[in-house]
């Protein structure tokens, strides 16, 4: 296991959180393409965790599971770099019962997220001074 061995619900206590009026006044409506994916790499990595989004995905509400990893394969959307996403497996992955192995597919670099390159050289380097001595990306 490369986390902590236990498992930790997403959020405290567990409970679910609900996010109403998503972007309710813009042209755009609700939540994007690549929320809405990320929320599904969540679940994939996830035991437990349950997601309610309203027809318009402007209503979320959000029951956390148990940070599981393991392996998964995940098409992510074309409108943000992978950064976006590998944000927050970074901080997911410190405690996942199992070592994350996750394959990605996405665009690489774009802006107002770190580039995958930063993540590997920088990012990482931080998380094996934290202790994640098995934190890499390939």
């Amino acid at each position: 296991s490369s986390g902590i061995n236990a498992e930790w619900p997403f959020t405290a206590g567990g409970k679910p959180v609900v996010i109403e009026d998503i972007r309710h006044l813009e042209d755009e409506l609700g939540l994007t393409d690549y929320e809405v994916s990320l929320l599904k790499l969540i679940d994939e990595l996830t035991n437990g965790t349950k997601t309610k989004l309203n027809e318009t995905g402007t209503r979320l509400v959000f029951s956390p599971g148990f940070i599981i990893g393991g392996e998964v394969s995940h098409e992510c959307s074309l409108s943000v770099p992978l950064g976006y996403y590998m944000e927050v497996l970074v901080c997911l992955a410190a405690f996942s019962k199992k070592k994350f192995n996750i394959t990605l597919r996405g665009v690489t670099h774009g802006h107002g997220h770190p580039n995958v390159d930063t993540l590997k050289h920088v990012t990482l380097s931080y998380c094996k001074k934290l202790g994640l001595h098995s934190a890499e990306l390939t």
